[in-house]
């Protein structure tokens, strides 16, 4: 399960392009084997890496848990 404020889908680009919903799908089921803390970790990651340091208008945060 992953909780995620829009922040990271709406944290953008130099080109104006959003990081989004598909993407950050895509992202979570390509690392949904990596620990709970670790995917949270790589998450705020690649947002920054897409973001290209351009600055971040809003909050960004991240809470996945796992359920056994």
């Amino acid at each position: 399960l992953a909780v995620f404020t829009d922040g990271i889908t709406e944290a953008s680009n130099a080109a104006e392009e959003d990081y989004g919903d598909e993407r950050l799908a895509r992202f979570l089921r390509e690392n949904a084997g990596r620990p709970a803390v670790e995917l949270c970790r790589l998450v705020l990651e690649a947002v920054e890496i897409f973001r290209g340091g351009e600055p971040q208008a809003d909050d960004m945060t991240i809470v996945v848990a796992r359920f056994a």
